[in-house]
Parts: structure tokens; C-alpha cells; sequence
């Protein structure tokens, strides 16, 4: 994934796969990033299952108001 893209989630069970490489998007700490856009409306249930066998991953989801 190219630094600043964003690859877009759709409903249904779709699976995202990223790898974090020099040339990544990086946070204001350094570390390396990928985003993916996800949609949906107010009340829905979402379950996101982020896994790695190389490092502890974590996860940061920002709403549209910039909130985290």
C-alpha cells in the first residue's frame, strides 16, 4: 500500500490484508501505518479481528469528526 492510501472496506465479511514497509504512511511517533475506510451507520455492530505473526498489533479507529 502506498503512503496516504486509504483501501476501502465493504460490508459483508471482506477480508484486508496490509504489510507495513518503509515508504508506509507513518504516525507522528514514527511508526508505520496502513488505513483502510470503513462505512456504515449509527447502531451497527462491527468486529474487526487484526492479527500478526511478526509484531503486537494494535489498532486505532478515527470517526469522521477526527475523533479516536
Amino acid at each position: 500500500m502506498s503512503a496516504g492510501a486509504a483501501t476501502s472496506v465493504a460490508a459483508g465479511g471482506r477480508t484486508e490484508r496490509g504489510m507495513l514497509a518503509a515508504g508506509d504512511s507513518e504516525l507522528s511517533s514514527g511508526e508505520y501505518v496502513d488505513s483502510f475506510d470503513l462505512s456504515g451507520a449509527g447502531g451497527e455492530f462491527l468486529v474487526i479481528d487484526l492479527r500478526s505473526r511478526d509484531f503486537d498489533p494494535y489498532l486505532i479507529l478515527i470517526a469522521p469528526s477526527g475523533e479516536q
